[in-house]
């Protein structure tokens, strides 16, 4: 029993982590006027900072866990759609930005 349990602990560590799969966002929204204005206020489009939408609280009201700085960038393009849905333009970032 001992020897099957080793081998199978042996064979979940070979298989490569996959990082998981989340929803994509329309494209229309995700290449936005208005989504590209808030990416580069906030991040720089990704240069300037790994959180892309400069999510704080709202990265937690979007069912996010950790940070937004760790993220991938697949993520952090999911929870703000998530939030652009539910809170419209102005709520989560309209207010600070300008780019609603």
């Amino acid at each position: 029993m001992k020897v099957l349990a080793a081998s199978v602990v042996a064979l979940v560590l070979a298989i490569p982590a996959q990082a998981k799969r989340w929803p994509e966002p329309p494209s229309w929204w995700k290449y936005s006027s208005y989504m590209t204005c808030v990416r580069v206020r906030e991040s720089g489009n990704g240069r300037a900072s790994t959180n892309l939408y400069g999510m704080l609280d709202g990265w937690r009201e979007a069912g996010g866990y950790g940070s937004a700085w760790r993220a991938t960038a697949a993520e952090q393009h999911y929870r703000a759609w998530l939030l652009w849905r539910r809170f419209g333009c102005h709520a989560p970032w309209g207010r600070y930005d300008g780019c609603c």
